[in-house]
């Protein structure tokens, strides 16, 4: 189908560290998402060979609890 998009491949990387003293945890975590899209292949293979775009992403979270 002409004009359709299409992710051709994704990757996920992350990971994090728990830092704990008594009953307070602290726990940073980054993660990298990567992706190729673009237009559907006119073979109907399901890929993208088209217009590709790679796009990525970036997320950085920390977590704090107090257990009681």
């Amino acid at each position: 189908v002409s004009g359709s998009r299409v992710v051709d491949q994704v990757m996920r990387v992350s990971g994090r560290v728990d830092f704990k003293q008594n009953k307070f945890r602290v726990t940073p975590e980054i993660e990298y998402t990567g992706a190729t899209w673009g237009d559907l292949n006119a073979n109907g293979n399901g890929t993208a060979n088209l217009n590709k775009k790679d796009v990525s992403n970036m997320r950085f979270m920390i977590s704090c609890v107090y257990a009681f």
